[in-house]
């Protein structure tokens, strides 16, 4: 029999070795793009996340960039999907593997659209390095309270056999709200995660890559 999972990412998910229940913990809420970031040529444009993309799609055709970065083979296809070509994509889907890996001429000028939550990391580091980084906030997330109360039901009258989380912000969005709970079968993509995860007190098997996938992957050679 497969088991029930419970997924909590933005996105939609299938798998053909289990069931998912998709209840995304968080929702995104759009900001304006300032025009005058489109009137400078960048070097580098970085997308992290397939939302990142998603919200600069509108304004992608008036930007001057000579290359694409992405974080993520999800977030590669996305813009495949699109239009856009990647030229750099780590092995590492995290801002550490990018980073690691990531090389640019000197005083290159990077532009980076985000999540106004996303971990300061990548730009800070970026800008040490001596590029000239634009990082904007195009997009934030918040709870999605009735997603928060159903996840929380599943999880306390043991309606699934386990429950994943892809980001911080979905850990944030559950754990705020219902800081206890009796489910132990938790399972996580990234250490910013994991870490998120472990400080509202609960352990979590974290997946060797940063992919749902691997996730899930992670899920049945627990359960094996």
């Amino acid at each position: 029999m497969k088991p029930t999972v419970l997924m909590t990412q933005t996105h939609a998910f299938q798998h053909r070795a289990v069931d998912i229940v998709h209840l995304p913990l968080v929702a995104t809420i759009g900001y304006p793009l300032e025009r005058a970031v489109l009137d400078i040529s960048y070097d580098w444009l970085i997308f992290s996340s397939k939302n990142a993309v998603a919200y600069f799609l509108p304004y992608y055709p008036y930007v001057d960039v000579k290359y694409i970065a992405v974080i993520g083979e999800k977030t590669q296809a996305y813009c495949e999907k699109h239009g856009i070509a990647v030229d750099f994509i780590p092995d590492d889907y995290s801002q550490e593997g990018f980073l690691e890996r990531f090389e640019a001429e000197q005083h290159a000028r990077i532009l980076i659209p985000s999540s106004a939550k996303a971990r300061p990391k990548l730009a800070q580091t970026l800008s040490a390095r001596g590029y000239h980084v634009t990082k904007v906030d195009l997009y934030n997330t918040v709870a999605h309270q009735e997603n928060v109360q159903k996840v929380y039901e599943l999880l306390e009258t043991h309606q699934v056999d386990a429950i994943t989380f892809a980001s911080a912000s979905a850990v944030r969005a559950l754990f705020d709200t219902y800081p206890h709970s009796t489910f132990d079968q938790m399972f996580t993509i990234g250490q910013q995660t994991y870490r998120t995860l472990k400080s509202y007190g609960y352990e979590s098997s974290l997946a060797r890559q940063q992919t749902l996938d691997a996730m899930i992957e992670k899920i049945l050679e627990k359960r094996s």
